[in-house]
C-alpha cells in the first residue's frame, strides 16, 4: 500500500467509524483489504527474518487482525505477536513482555504499538520493549515484566532508562490517590509523579534514608527536586524538608 492509499484508508475509517452506524462502503472495504494485505506481507517478512517457526515467536496462532482504531495490523504467534503499522513498521513482542503487553490490551491498549523489537540491555542483564506511550522491561533474573508509562516513562528515558542509574523497574506504576501521587520503584531508585510537585527521582543513600522515614507517604512528603550537587555532598528537596 502506498502512503497515499494508507492515508485514504485511515481517513475513510475515521469518517465511517465516527457515525453511529459504521457505513461499510465499497471504498472502505477495498481500502481495508489492501491495508490488511500490506500488513500481512510485512508480518510474514518479519517472521521469516526472525527465523520463522524456529524463532522465539514460534508458529502462527491467528490471522491478520486490524486494531480498533484502524491504525495497525497484527498477528498472534505461539509465543508472541508481530504488530505492523505504516508509522512503526513490523515489530515483534514475545515471552514475558508479551504477557504483560496483553494485560495492557496489546495493540489496542494504553501504551500503544511497539516501536522496536525486544532489546537486550548493554549490560546484558535484562530485556526491554519500548512502545508509543511507555515501555515494558524485566531483568533476566525476574519471571514477571514491569511497566513504566506516560509522563513517568518520559522522565525515565531522560535519565537513561534501563541503561541509566535507575536501572530496571521493579514495580508496575503504583497509584496513591489519597496522597495525590503515582510512582514506580526501580532497581536504583524511585520516580514519583504528582500534579502538585512534578516528576522527580530519589536514589542512593538519600533514598535509603527517605524510605526509613516513610517515603512519599511519610513526614517529608513528595520530592520537589531531583538529587543534585551541593557543597560537600548531594541533596534532594521534599515538600516538608
Amino acid at each position: 500500500m502506498s502512503s497515499r492509499t494508507s492515508r485514504r484508508w485511515r481517513n475513510a475509517f475515521v469518517r465511517t467509524a465516527s457515525a453511529e452506524v459504521r457505513i461499510e462502503t465499497m471504498e472502505v472495504r477495498l481500502l481495508l483489504s489492501v491495508f490488511i494485505q500490506e500488513g500481512h506481507i510485512a508480518i510474514i517478512a518479519k517472521h521469516d527474518a526472525l527465523g520463522g517457526v524456529n524463532s522465539v515467536l514460534g508458529a502462527y496462532a491467528s490471522g491478520a487482525i486490524v486494531t480498533t482504531d484502524g491504525a495497525a495490523v497484527y498477528k498472534h504467534f505461539s509465543n508472541g505477536m508481530i504488530v505492523w503499522s505504516p508509522a512503526t513498521g513490523a515489530r515483534e513482542v514475545h515471552g514475558i513482555i508479551n504477557r504483560r503487553y496483553k494485560e495492557f490490551g496489546g495493540p489496542n491498549g494504553t501504551i500503544g504499538l511497539p516501536i522496536s523489537d525486544e532489546k537486550i540491555t548493554l549490560k546484558s542483564d535484562g530485556r526491554i520493549n519500548p512502545f508509543q506511550r511507555g515501555m515494558i522491561a524485566f531483568p533476566l533474573v525476574a519471571t514477571e515484566a514491569s511497566d513504566i508509562t506516560g509522563n513517568i516513562a518520559q522522565a525515565y528515558y531522560k535519565w537513561g532508562g534501563a541503561w541509566g542509574f535507575l536501572g530496571f523497574p521493579t514495580s508496575n506504576e503504583i497509584s496513591v490517590p489519597s496522597k495525590n501521587y503515582r510512582m514506580n520503584t526501580l532497581k536504583g531508585g524511585i520516580i514519583v509523579a504528582s500534579p502538585v510537585t512534578g516528576i522527580h527521582e530519589v536514589h542512593g543513600l538519600i533514598l535509603s534514608r527517605y524510605n526509613e522515614i516513610g517515603g512519599p507517604s511519610g513526614i517529608l512528603g513528595l520530592p520537589t527536586s531531583d538529587e543534585m550537587n551541593m557543597p560537600g555532598g548531594r541533596v534532594s528537596y521534599f515538600q516538608y524538608g
